[in-house]
């Protein structure tokens, strides 16, 4: 059960939370309508058998066509499930057509592709046989479906059918619906608790069902609502406040039952229309309105969400019979099929769960609103809101546009869905081929790895991984696709597509398209409106000149005596042009005016105004001085020359004096008008998007076959082969807080169940308040005081007894700690002060990953130095992509890499090739190594490998400390990876370094030297785990400060190190750090207006959902052009997000 107890308005990130709650169970009762065979894939499946009867090459009825010529000697052609449908809905006359037989191609009447007289003969006589059975059978699927086993994650069947799961998800919803009416204060604790009990089926008092008086006097049911009243009369009807609660839609409260009626005939019609309830009354015959005197209720004797479910079958089945047996109807196939999908999905109740989400985005986006925002002038508020529209309108303009170049994806979709097409004459879905590839990977000499890839088509397409035609295996198998389909097919398929290539090209000459251009102009030129309207509401501009500046420049009009020019910012040391930034300049005979758009700027403004230019580059040079600040001068930088500027961006930070008015300049644009002139800003902002455009990536057509993209997709496999393979032989691997909560939550309920507490409780759930007084509203907050029962075993440094009596219990979860054993306090304190959970953990890692007698030690261990070098060989191929390696350093860096195997050969070319660990303050630095040729003085020879550092870096120059640790995001993700032991120094080392020693050559140089290599990458699993194990010796004072030391310790460890590679071990440390923000919603093009970013309460709620940075790429896509989301909830997510619901529009 969720918390639904609570009046205040909700801590953001318990609101993030629920609402993702929400969404999880709204998406997990979509999936399980969506796993129905549809009334053509059960046609397929009864003509198989027949089909591979007659011995064809081929035994998919998808692949056999009924094709005849028509008037006009062009080809009819229809597949042969979709004739058994029309021999279904319309008799065997569709087959009398003259000329009409069976064909293997969908675009041939040629003898080479026809069946022969017997085989036409068969398949016909199979056709009309099944038609009279195809009706029956796709029917007794859907209702099979609903009690059948739910398939879990690990794809085992469990004992929960589909009528229970969708029970279960759909109370789920309707309960984290009553916390989120809570914190928005739609009701009261005590109305949420009343409700609480009707959903989960504990009460049916004064539970209803919606009726109406029809004109001829019969009553008749809505099956989408029901009625909740506080109390019921003497004549058994409801009364008092009053609860309408449509399952599919969600809950609302009415002061009266008079209300109640009112509301629900005002549903019918007008702004208030509710189209679900329509639907219902539509298909009841019911067309018009309906008089609030003429509803009525009904008591319901069973609960009301399995009444609602039984509802919602109910209606499945009865339109599926009404479709089908509408024989005859010239209804059009394809519309016939979407109808048919519809119902068997039950979209209704996917659009009201869809309506649901979009109205609880909009209630909570508006919690969320900022201040200027809320409370801002009514009409300043009502132009804001076209503006957005229009914005909006605009880009959905560019993204028609675009087409299937959104992303590789796309494009490759439909470029290898027309080359099988073209080639075989029948559409296959490359998204619903599997591809499975197998491959050995050389551990050691004497050790192999056998492994199989496994990706679909368009997956295997667009990674680019290069295989053998004789390795691929398919499923479906070759039979049921086409008799031509086969590796060699897909060998020359994706040989002759060149997708990459032809990608990049494609998209070039795409946004170069002068149609395409101009709706990019347009929509920039909408941003510039919105912002410009955004930062005066804001008073972010404040002078009417900067307004009118603005306005005028739009319009390509200018004072008489006044000239307007605008154009690019460019650093002056590099010629860096900054990405986003444009600059509007008024002149006049006495001064100078100055407006800077800079959209995602630091300080949460995108528009500046400025008196003078000195006044602008200063600014500029400003936000060299905070983190922010030079992230987002980062972000602007692209092309070859980015890496010049962002030295000099450096060295300008460390000494202020080199920053004058003349560090950036205006390159003026010199188009005849500001459309023109924004338009040329725009090409060059488009272009310079991507890679392979702006010179950062080399194009792929120029990367040698040692580099190209089947290099890195096989390096990619590889690596994620190897660690799938480590977690196989890791089952029990897992971070210390999921083991501190697993053996937390066995002992807590282990004790519970001995003293008879009939419940289960979660240790997540259970908060203790040490030593501060008893509160009737709990903060539950990532900030609070309060502790949670996990929280305390995972330190095991409290003594809970000595705060008595200021010791509370609360549950975040709605359960009656009053009921809890009243021994409960010296239970948890014994268990705290006595578990040791952290020093267990400790042990089980000992024993299990560094026992050399354990029989998987040798495995897992060169399992570990196989994924080290593939992973150093991938960061060695992507940053000689991104040009910051020549061809000869990266050759060099493979070999060396190669060279670290145990047992490899001594190649000549890197015999004096070091690769040794990287030390701050003589700490290791885990995961980062010093690769450096002591033969040469080249410094292009001496390069540090940074996996997963900030900037996108995995090599770089090594030269001094002051060099690496330029900046504060280098300095923390070389702290993240140092030892507990270790970190005092280092930040000891890190202050000096701040406070001045940066310009001591004797502080930032880098020792290394050739005895410190690495002699084979096999030690490193070794001296990992043992640096790990020898961390926790460090000196502490007591017991209490020793185990805090042991858990922080394992915590970095395994949160930031050891567990980095795989992601399914690192989930919860992602999830643990989502909390509600509004998100800048950054269009396709990397604006970053912050005006243009709707104010949606989404990141925290489907950051939860996602993980980690999940809300992020549900927002701004991969890359800005595609969106890959990581849950089937996030895919619902998007799917419904709709922007005028979500976000209300003017009319």
């Amino acid at each position: 059960m969720n918390d639904t107890s609570t009046q205040s308005a909700g801590l953001p990130e318990n609101i993030a939370q629920h609402f993702a709650d929400l969404t999880e169970a709204c998406a997990r009762s979509s999936e399980l309508m969506a796993k129905n065979l549809t009334l053509r894939e059960v046609a397929s499946n009864l003509l198989i058998s027949t089909v591979r009867a007659i011995n064809l090459k081929v035994c998919s009825p998808d692949a056999l066509f009924f094709n005849r010529p028509d008037g006009d000697q062009q080809i009819v052609s229809i597949a042969m499930p979709d004739l058994l449908v029309d021999v279904m809905r319309h008799g065997d006359s569709v087959m009398e057509e003259a000329g009409a037989a069976f064909f293997t191609r969908h675009d041939s009447l040629d003898a080479e592709h026809a069946l022969s007289d017997g085989q036409n003969q068969e398949l016909r006589e199979a056709v009309v046989r099944f038609s009279g059975t195809l009706s029956e059978t796709y029917q007794a699927h859907l209702e099979g479906l609903w009690q059948k086993p739910v398939v879990t994650s690990d794809h085992l069947e469990s004992a929960v059918t589909t009528v229970d799961e969708l029970i279960q998800q759909q109370g789920a919803a309707l309960d984290t619906e009553l916390a989120l009416c809570g914190f928005a204060q739609l009701m009261s604790t005590q109305e949420q608790k009343r409700l609480s009990r009707v959903i989960e089926g504990h009460s049916t008092d004064g539970v209803f069902g919606l009726e109406w008086t029809a004109a001829d006097g019969s009553r008749k049911t809505v099956p989408s609502a029901y009625v909740v009243s506080e109390s019921v009369e003497n004549d058994g009807q409801p009364s008092g406040v009053v609860f309408l609660v449509m399952p599919a839609r969600g809950i609302e409260r009415f002061e009266s039952v008079a209300l109640l009626r009112e509301g629900l005939s005002s549903k019918l019609a007008g702004s208030l229309k509710d189209s679900l309830l329509i639907r219902d009354l539509t298909q009841l015959g019911e067309q018009g309105t309906v008089d609030p005197d003429a509803w009525t209720f009904e008591r319901l004797n069973d609960p009301l969400i399995q009444t609602h479910v039984h509802q919602v079958r109910h209606k499945q089945t009865h339109d599926c019979q009404f479709l089908l047996a509408r024989d005859g109807e010239p209804t059009d196939r394809n519309a016939f099929y979407t109808q048919l999908q519809s119902v068997q999905v039950c979209a209704h109740l996917d659009e009201g769960m869809g309506q649901r989400f979009n109205s609880w985005m909009a209630r909570l986006s508006e919690m969320a609103e900022p201040d200027w925002r809320k409370y801002g002038d009514a009409e300043q508020k009502a132009h804001l809101l076209r503006l957005e529209q229009a914005h909006d309108d605009r880009k959905k303009a560019v993204d028609a546009l675009l087409g299937h170049l959104h992303s590789l994806e796309t494009f490759a979709y439909s470029e290898m869905t027309q080359y099988m097409r073209q080639h075989l004459g029948r559409v296959i879905d490359p998204s619903r081929v599997r591809i499975h590839v197998h491959d050995t990977i050389e551990l050691r000499l004497d050790d192999a790895l056998n492994t199989v890839y496994e990706y679909s088509l368009l997956e295997f397409a667009v990674k680019g991984v290069s295989i053998a035609a004789s390795r691929m295996r398919f499923s479906p198998s070759p039979d049921q696709l086409h008799a031509d389909f086969s590796g060699a097919f897909v060998k020359q398929m994706l040989d002759t597509l060149n997708l990459h290539v032809r990608y990049e090209k494609a998209l070039e000459q795409r946004l170069n398209d002068e149609s395409v251009l101009r709706a990019m102009t347009h929509h920039r030129d909408s941003a510039i409106a919105l912002g410009a309207h955004a930062a005066k509401m804001q008073g972010h501009l404040l002078q009417e000149r900067s307004h009118d500046l603005v306005h005028l420049i739009r319009g390509d009009k200018a004072p008489a005596g006044t000239v307007h020019t605008m154009g690019s910012l460019h650093l002056t040391a590099t010629d860096s042009r900054l990405r986003d930034v444009i600059v509007i300049k008024e002149r006049t005979h006495t001064d100078e005016h100055y407006v800077l758009y800079a959209p995602g700027a630091p300080g949460g403004r995108d528009f500046f105004e400025f008196g003078s230019w000195r006044q602008l580059s200063f600014h500029i040079g400003g936000w060299l001085a905070d983190e922010a600040g030079r992230n987002y001068l980062h972000g602007q930088l692209f092309g070859p020359s980015k890496a010049g500027a962002i030295a000099f961006l450096n060295e300008a930070q460390l000494n202020a004096a080199l920053w004058t008015p003349d560090s950036c300049r205006l390159v003026s644009c010199t188009g005849q008008n500001f459309e023109g002139n924004l338009s040329s800003l725009v090409r060059q902002k488009a272009l310079g998007r991507f890679p392979f455009f702006n010179g950062e990536a080399r194009p792929a057509a120029d990367l040698p076959s040692s580099a190209n993209a089947s290099v890195l997709a096989m390096l990619n496999v590889q690596i994620t082969a190897l660690n799938n393979v480590f977690a196989k032989l890791s089952p029990e691997m897992m971070t210390l807080r999921d083991y501190i909560h697993k053996e937390t939550s066995r002992l807590l309920n282990e004790y519970l169940q001995s003293v008879g507490y009939p419940g289960h409780i979660d240790p997540d759930t259970l908060y203790l308040a040490l030593g501060i007084p008893f509160t009737e509203t709990p903060d539950f907050g990532k900030n609070s005081e309060l502790r949670s029962l996990t929280e305390l075993m995972m330190y095991g440094s409290e003594d809970i007894k000595s705060y008595s009596p200021l010791i509370h219990l609360y549950s975040s979860a709605g359960t009656d700690v009053k009921a809890l054993p009243v021994n409960l306090i010296s239970f948890l304190d014994k268990q705290v002060r006595e578990a040791d959970l952290a020093a267990r953990y400790m042990k089980y890692l000992t024993d299990e990953f560094l026992g050399r007698q354990h029989p998987l030690h040798k495995r897992r261990k060169a399992l570990i130095a196989r994924r080290i070098q593939c992973e150093m060989s991938r960061g060695a191929l992507l940053t000689f992509q991104q040009r910051h390696l020549s061809l000869a350093q990266y050759t060099w860096l493979r070999q060396a890499i190669d060279g670290l195997s145990v047992d490899a050969p001594v190649v000549a070319a890197v015999e004096h090739t070091a690769v040794s660990v990287f030390k701050i303050a003589n700490q290791t630095i885990e995961g980062v190594y010093i690769f450096r040729d002591f033969n040469r003085q080249d410094p292009d020879y001496n390069l540090l490998y940074t996996p997963g550092a900030p900037d996108g870096l995995d090599f770089r120059p090594l030269s001094d400390y002051a060099q690496l640790l330029s900046s504060e995001k280098m300095q923390r993700y070389f702290a993240s990876r140092v030892s507990h032991v270790g970190e005092k120094r280092v930040r000891i080392f890190l202050d000096e370094f701040v406070r001045g020693s940066k310009y001591d050559p004797d502080f930032i140089r880098i020792h290394n030297r050739p005895e410190n290599r690495i002699t084979n990458i096999e030690q490193l699993y070794g001296e990992m785990f043992e640096r790990m194990i020898a961390d926790v010796d460090s000196q502490t004072e007591s017991v209490a400060e020793k185990r805090f030391a042991l858990a922080y310790t394992i915590i970095r460890w395994t949160g930031t190190i050891v567990f980095i590679p795989f992601p399914g071990l690192n989930v919860p440390w992602g999830l643990m750090m989502a909390s509600l923000t509004i998100v800048e919603a950054v269009d396709a093009y990397e604006s970053g207006d912050r005006a243009a970013a709707l104010p949606l309460f989404i990141e925290g709620a489907v950051g939860l959902v996602l993980g980690g940075g999940g809300a992020k790429d549900l927002i701004k896509g991969v890359d800005g052009l595609t969106i890959k989301l990581a849950t089937k909830a996030g895919r619902w997510a998007w799917k419904k997000y709709d922007l005028g619901v979500a976000y209300r529009l003017p009319a």
